[in-house]
């Protein structure tokens, strides 16, 4: 095989446990949680809470990189 043929089946396999990963983190972690924010009530399973936790801290991350770039020096 080719050097890139070899790198993309590397990161395949990457990718694909991973996803195996992530799969076995959502079957474990199902059960549902009662959320309240403010008046609001949700019941939501484990691996949702974390999932939108990840979001909320890259979207935060995202937005303090783009501000530091955009400051004038």
């Amino acid at each position: 095989m080719n050097e890139r043929r070899s790198g993309g089946l590397w990161k395949t396999g990457i990718v694909a446990f991973l996803l195996f990963v992530l799969v076995v983190f959502i079957i474990q972690n199902i059960t549902a949680y009662d959320v309240r924010f403010l008046f609001w009530k949700l019941s939501v399973p484990g691996a949702v809470l974390v999932l939108v936790a990840f979001l909320l801290g890259v979207m935060a991350a995202l937005l303090v990189s783009v501000r530091r770039t955009r400051a004038p020096r």
